[in-house]
């Protein structure tokens, strides 16, 4: 039974791992289609890529 629930665990830490740290952005501007890629290992600073990412997404690009 612990083997089933650790394995469990060990999937559920696996598989939100892979989604919460998405390295990389790619964000096209809507009107002129331009794309530009934002990516988490060029910030060392905490915060830069999300405010990076709000600041073109304010600026009319789709980022995803």
């Amino acid at each position: 039974m612990k083997t089933k629930q650790l394995l469990f665990a060990m999937f559920l830490g696996i598989a939100f791992s892979a989604t919460a740290c998405k390295r990389c952005q790619t964000c096209t501007d809507q009107q002129s289609g331009y794309e530009t890629e934002v990516c988490r290992g060029r910030n060392p600073v905490p915060g830069v890529y999300e405010a990076q990412i709000r600041n073109l997404e304010d600026s009319g690009y789709e980022c995803n």
